[in-house]
């Protein structure tokens, strides 16, 4: 569990300015505009979209389209990709309250439910699980060199001002970090020099 008030190992995340994964839950008096990964479309079992503000029924699909066209979010799945191992956050922003507590309470609970496998609806085959199936169209793009770090088809002193600018930069994915070694350092400015 958490190790302490205010930390946390699982919760909803988007990129900053720097690139930095931060926790974009909990955070009442911070203002930010956060960049969802993808933002999700509720659609009947049968496929037809459902209409914003309409009910959503149990048998609900919700469809993501991932915009693979940001940089964050591109190298996110790049690296989720390469070591087999991706995790998704999904998040709902409605109004609703707690639901009733207590031997006499009643009421019903007005926020989602997603339902796991260890739910006994499930369990015993009243219901299925929450799943996810992911489908990947992979699109030919333009290849670039590693040392044209500023993708404008052709090394030049720009991208070695790239490079010399982000010098030291700890990140993953960044164009600057040449070699992909999750550092921009010598080599990487030695590779742009040799592309030059």
């Amino acid at each position: 569990g958490p190790a302490g008030v205010g930390v946390r190992f699982a919760y909803a995340a988007t990129y900053d300015d720097t690139g930095a994964l931060v926790d974009i839950s909990n955070n009442i008096l911070e203002a930010f505009d956060p960049a969802p990964f993808a933002v999700g479309q509720a659609e009947t079992s049968a496929g037809v979209p459902i209409a914003p503000g309409a009910a959503v029924p149990a048998s609900a699909v919700f469809v993501f389209t991932i915009d693979v066209n940001d940089d964050d979010i591109q190298c996110y799945l790049k690296s989720a990709l390469r070591d087999g191992f991706a995790s998704f956050t999904v998040t709902s922003l409605h109004p609703t309250s707690m639901p009733p507590v207590g031997p006499t309470a009643v009421g019903s609970v007005d926020y989602p439910q997603w339902r796991t496998k260890e739910d006994l609806d499930v369990v015993f085959g009243l219901a299925s699980a929450t799943s996810l199936q992911i489908t990947v169209d992979v699109v030919p793009t333009e290849s670039f060199e590693p040392a044209d770090v500023n993708r404008l088809n052709g090394v030049n002193i720009d991208d070695i001002l790239a490079v010399i600018n982000a010098f030291g930069a700890t990140c993953n994915c960044c164009r600057e970090d040449a070699n992909d070694s999750g550092q921009v350092n010598i080599d990487d400015l030695l590779l742009v020099i040799n592309g030059f």
